[in-house]
């Protein structure tokens, strides 16, 4: 079997683990997790004011993660849902391109060999 499929299954199992924990920790709620204080008071501002204000020390880091928040506030209006809801949606893409780089080559050997080995049979 070609690599392809064993790539195709590897991601499926990436993506199986990331929903069974979503499952398993039930993030949901109007209501900041963490950190989500810190650049959601800068996604209201752009969302409302159109506007990106410099709130705090953290803030020039924070500019791409408050760009990809106030994407999702646009169709869903802004709260603490659609925060999250963009938060999992990054780590998914992360989650799932991440270990097709070289950079993580050896740090998912095992799992993608298994899914290699799998497809040949």
């Amino acid at each position: 079997m070609s690599s392809k499929k064993g790539n195709l299954l590897f991601i499926s199992l990436l993506i199986l683990i990331w929903g069974v924990a979503l499952f398993l920790t039930n993030p949901s709620g109007n209501f900041p997790l963490n950190d989500d204080w810190m650049y959601s008071r800068q996604v209201y501002q752009l969302y409302t004011n159109h506007t990106y204000h410099i709130v705090n020390e953290y803030s020039p880091v924070l500019v791409s993660q408050v760009l990809w928040g106030t994407l999702f506030c646009l169709p869903f209006g802004f709260s603490f849902i659609a925060l999250r809801i963009s938060g999992i949606l990054l780590g998914l893409v992360g989650y799932t391109i991440y270990p097709l780089s070289n950079a993580s080559a050896n740090a998912y050997a095992p799992l993608s060999e298994w899914c290699q080995s799998y497809q040949r049979r």
